[in-house]
């Protein structure tokens, strides 16, 4: 890999993040040997109860402020769908940004590996999400008008083939 450092392996994420030199995407470097789906199979299934019984988590604290980073990304599709249509978040988490979207007009569906994280989802903020991995979701042909993949590029193994499988055949013409 030809790339360059921007953030360094730390506290936020346990591998470096770095710059391809090519094309400028960003990603996790070293990539995974083993798929994060792997890794979210062998998660502590009392993580998130528990998370959710504090009056102030940290990890909670941060999803659910971390929605308003997408602002300007919100008022840009604004600006291409005014009537607003179907988005489709690949790696949702715990829903927030599914939440954010649907408050402003948007029909909202989310697929994420953790099913944990789809509960919290779908019983607390009342989205649909599949618990499931991109690679194994079923999406209805030209189903979506938007597909996001925020803060999920980087942790991928081959960000062009999951980039070309979450556009087809689910967008939209």
């Amino acid at each position: 890999d030809d790339f360059g450092i921007v953030f360094a392996a730390g506290h936020a994420q346990s591998q470096q993040i770095v710059r391809c030199k090519a094309c400028g995407l960003l990603y996790a470097n070293p990539r995974t040997g083993e798929l994060d789906d792997a890794l979210v199979a062998q998660h502590d299934p009392d993580y998130l109860p528990q998370m959710l019984q504090r009056e102030h988590d940290p990890r909670m604290d941060k999803e659910s402020l971390q929605v308003r980073d997408y602002a300007g990304t919100r008022d840009f599709l604004a600006g291409l769908f005014p009537r607003r249509g179907r988005l489709l978040e690949i790696g949702c988490g715990l829903g927030f940004l599914l939440d954010y979207f649907r408050r402003d007009g948007w029909r909202v569906q989310g697929v994420d590996p953790d099913p944990l994280m789809a509960r919290h989802a779908e019983q607390v903020l009342g989205v649909g999400v599949s618990a499931t991995t991109l690679a194994q979701a079923a999406l209805d042909e030209g189903t979506f008008d938007v597909v996001l993949m925020m803060n999920v590029i980087e942790h991928l193994h081959d960000p062009t083939a999951a980039s070309t499988r979450a556009a087809s055949p689910a967008l939209a013409p």
